[in-house]
């Protein structure tokens, strides 16, 4: 028997296990303390676009009014990690009341009152796809009731601004912020 000031009855095989025992005890508290998240959770809404098969969340909006000969236009931003992209709907001027629009080429120059044209970037290398085919493709366009605008868009192409590379997009999104 060894008296070491813990008491009289304490082995060596004892004083061992204790030793142990707060070893492992001290690493799991280690294990548990020094996990941290590698990403926030990410932002799902109900405000939603699918471009180029990835589903995105709207995690902020923006709106612009026209001014000039630059059209008003909403943007949609996801910046949930690895689905970072935008969604921009030009109007020739922001809607007041809900409506039916038509879908037209471009990047929003030369709008008509009942016209809308739309782009979209994926990922962080900030290349436009817009809208660019010929056909009658219908926008709805509705106003929530807290004032805020509300656009479903049906599956269309987008075409990159090179030509080079075309992907779907399908929308049904409103202002979130």
């Amino acid at each position: 028997m060894l008296y070491n000031g813990l008491g009289p009855y304490l082995t060596k095989t004892s004083l061992f296990m204790k030793r142990k025992l707060t070893l492992l005890v001290a690493a799991i508290a280690i294990l548990f303390t020094a996990c941290t998240k590698d990403e926030e959770n990410p932002v799902i809404s109900n405000s939603s676009w699918t471009f180029n098969g990835l589903v995105h969340s709207t995690v902020k909006s923006s709106r612009t009014a026209a001014s000039g000969n630059a059209a008003g236009q909403i943007t949609f931003t996801d910046s949930n990690k690895g689905r970072e992209g935008t969604l921009t709907v030009y109007f020739k001027a922001l809607p007041q009341t809900a409506g039916t629009y038509t879908l037209v080429q471009g990047l929003g120059s030369g709008l008509g009152t009942n016209e809308v044209a739309v782009s979209a970037t994926a990922g962080t290398s900030g290349s436009t796809f817009a809208y660019n085919e010929t056909g009658s493709v219908t926008v709805q366009v509705t106003i929530t009731d807290n004032g805020k605008i509300k656009i479903d868009i049906p599956e269309v192409t987008l075409n990159s601004s090179a030509g080079s590379e075309n992907y779907k997009l399908s929308a049904s999104v409103y202002e979130v912020n």
